[in-house]
């Protein structure tokens, strides 16, 4: 090879390119064999499972009853997305917390960005709101239920994550609705309760007949959020919702009465004006301006509160595109 260098140079780049070209051709060839592989053998078994379901029961064994059961639960996904139109929407991943004080900080900053918005838009709040995290800001910190070196407990900061995206998300579409006054917001508890617990202040229990969620499919993290504004208010936010590329769903909705918006009783006065009097010289009718106190409008107030239920969702990952994400 060497001499081959020095009496021909030219020809021996030319072979040693050549060389490195089919290397690169033959590596890609096999990657991309063993991705053509693996999605073959994928079909494969969804057919042999396809196939085993469509014999008599009694042909399932237990082999093939797991396999089955994987299956039927991706299928059920599938069709949940399709049916839903849950998947055009999604959160993104969330980011690898490392310490304790990592996830307060994010809570935070979302708490702090979020009072800043109502107040540039002139939408009143009370001072104690905390949206939800106001046993959070009092302790400094966040309480996990497992350490965040274990599966456990990153799964858990992920869910906090989400539940935190979903509120952000839904303030941050009711900051630019034109709403007068934020009233309350409530998360619901990330852990399982225990029997006879008594809820925080700025938490609720969402009516699992609206939900959403669905064992194993679908995560959900509702939200109440009341507040006091126009009519117009509230198809605001609604628009706002439904152009948002965050994934929230409105669940229910109340509206209730607010407090002054009752019709003002026009103000007479006590000698009758009427042109059909039945006795005295008939007199002008009396214009609306005459009847009415100057400056008093025939309704002192029309804001309604409304009280709305969403629902963040988070389309789990199958068993197959976990196991991709593994490898």
């Amino acid at each position: 090879m060497s001499e081959l260098r020095r009496q021909h140079p030219s020809l021996f780049w030319i072979l040693v390119i050549s060389s490195l070209a089919c290397l690169v051709m033959i590596y890609a060839g096999v990657s991309l064999g063993g991705t053509y592989d693996n999605k073959v053998k994928k079909l494969k078994r969804d057919q042999a499972i396809l196939s085993s379901l469509r014999q008599a029961p009694v042909a399932l064994t237990a082999e093939n009853v797991i396999e089955a059961q994987d299956f039927l639960a991706e299928l059920e996904l599938r069709v949940v997305q399709v049916e839903s139109g849950l998947s055009s929407k999604s959160w993104g991943a969330a980011p690898t917390f490392m310490r304790p004080e990592d996830v307060y900080f994010d809570v935070f900053t979302m708490v702090e960005d979020q009072r800043e918005a109502f107040e540039r838009a002139g939408i009143q709040l009370s001072d104690t709101e905390q949206f939800g995290y106001g046993s959070v800001m009092s302790d400094q910190r966040v309480t996990l239920a497992e350490s965040l070196d274990t599966t456990e407990g990153q799964a858990h900061v992920e869910r906090l994550y989400r539940q935190k995206q979903t509120l952000a998300a839904a303030l941050g579409a009711l900051a630019q609705s034109g709403a007068a006054e934020v009233i309350s917001v409530e998360r619901t508890s990330l852990v399982p309760l225990e029997e006879g617990a008594v809820l925080r202040p700025d938490m609720f229990e969402f009516d699992p007949r609206l939900s959403l969620a669905r064992e194993g499919v679908i995560e959900t993290h509702p939200v109440r959020i009341e507040f006091r504004g126009k009519t117009a208010s509230l198809r605001n936010a609604l628009i706002r919702f439904q152009d948002s590329a965050a994934p929230i769903a409105l669940r229910d909705l109340e509206i209730k009465q607010a407090k002054g918006a009752v019709a003002a009783q026009p103000s007479r006065s006590s000698g009758s004006r009427s042109p059909f009097r039945s006795f005295g010289r008939p007199q002008a009718a009396a214009s609306v301006s005459e009847s009415l106190p100057s400056g008093v409008a025939i309704v002192d107030s029309n804001d309604s509160i409304f009280v709305l239920y969403l629902e963040g969702y988070y389309i789990l990952p199958s068993s197959a595109e976990a196991e991709e994400v593994e490898q």
